[in-house]
């Protein structure tokens, strides 16, 4: 009964907590204690036990460390061995005297997040494993706190983790995090002037792994850099803060089309590297209807002709957002610490 209370919750209110960020906390926080103190309520006078006994608290810090645990090592699905194993790690990581096959007793059975098809065990819905990692790492006390951070949520696949932390405690995620990213990214780039072949191939190879780059003048998509790197961040500020867009100005942007760069380029540039990607996109565009709102790559490679097509403008106003957010956190953490040392 209490899955099957999980699951029709997750089905009636996850569409909607996909677009309202801030009720997210809110739903996962009360689902976890209805289920952890109340999910036999409609029985009356009995009620399922916990077989670990840890009041509430413990047992959320414990299954938080689980989460965290298995979402660091993109573990959605396990064995017998593998999750006791893992509940053996947090049990002793937050110290506890307590047989974790217990406690995996009581995230399976008696509050249902886990469930078990065959031999396989894996989450009831797997945001839960999100939430939960999320509640870890705003707890972790550590010296190691950026790296957490950045490691859990360095995946696009994993990038809800960090919303999730933004809005359980936006100063950790802003402060920790998005200063220091920003501030690798813009040493990154350095003094490089996107508007010379050199500068924007720079500037590229920091942010996308390709963009592709459509007839009209219009990115269709990005590729993305190794974890952790350039557009994946980017890509999850832009969830935080919806006036300013950074891998989001690509999608924003209109260069220039192929005709105008046939007509303004250079001869030689022309000729060479721009030619030969027309050429690849026509070729694409006849060999597969389907494929035709779609164009192939372009990347670092192909600055010799992207310093036209106004890319240089995009990357120059993302290095204006990056200072902006970068300035106005650090302002606002200068303003705290002048009033808390008076």
């Amino acid at each position: 009964m209490a899955a099957r209370f999980l699951q029709q919750s997750c089905c009636l209110r996850l569409t909607t907590q996909q677009i309202y960020l801030k009720n997210q906390v809110i739903f996962y926080k009360e689902a976890f204690e209805a289920l952890y103190y109340r999910h036999d309520s409609h029985k009356g006078a009995f009620k399922r036990g916990l077989h670990a006994g840890l009041p509430i608290d413990k047992f959320e810090r414990v299954f938080s460390h689980f989460c965290f645990t298995t979402l660091r090592d993109s573990k959605i699905e396990f064995s017998y061995e593998e999750i006791l194993k893992y509940f053996r790690i947090s049990v002793e990581f937050c110290e506890e005297n307590i047989d974790p096959e217990l406690v995996l007793l009581d995230a399976f059975v008696s509050t249902s997040i886990l469930r078990k098809d065959g031999n396989i065990y894996d989450f009831v819905h797997r945001s839960f494993q999100e939430y939960f990692a999320a509640r870890f790492s705003i707890n972790f006390r550590g010296p190691n706190i950026f790296e957490l951070i950045d490691n859990i949520g360095g995946l696009l696949r994993d990038r809800n983790v960090n919303e999730l932390i933004f809005e359980m405690n936006p100063d950790l995620i802003e402060n920790v995090w998005i200063v220091r990213k920003c501030t690798q990214w813009l040493e990154s780039v350095g003094r490089s002037r996107p508007d010379t072949k050199r500068g924007l191939s720079i500037y590229f190879k920091n942010t996308f792994g390709s963009l592709g780059y459509g007839p009209d003048g219009k990115i269709r998509n990005y590729g993305m850099l190794p974890r952790s790197k350039g557009a994946s961040w980017m890509g999850t500020i832009d969830n935080f803060y919806e006036n300013r867009p950074l891998a989001r100005r690509v999608f924003q942007a209109k260069l220039a089309t192929f005709d105008q760069l046939q007509s303004s380029l250079p001869e030689k540039v022309r000729l060479g590297s721009f030619d030969a990607f027309r050429a690849e996109c026509e070729l694409a565009a006849s060999q597969d209807f389907d494929a035709r709102d779609r164009c192939p790559d372009v990347y670092p490679k192909d600055a010799d002709w992207l310093i036209y097509s106004g890319l240089p403008q995009v990357f120059l106003d993302i290095k204006n957002d990056v200072t902006s957010i970068k300035a106005t956190i650090e302002a606002r953490v200068e303003k705290l610490r002048r009033i808390t040392a008076r």
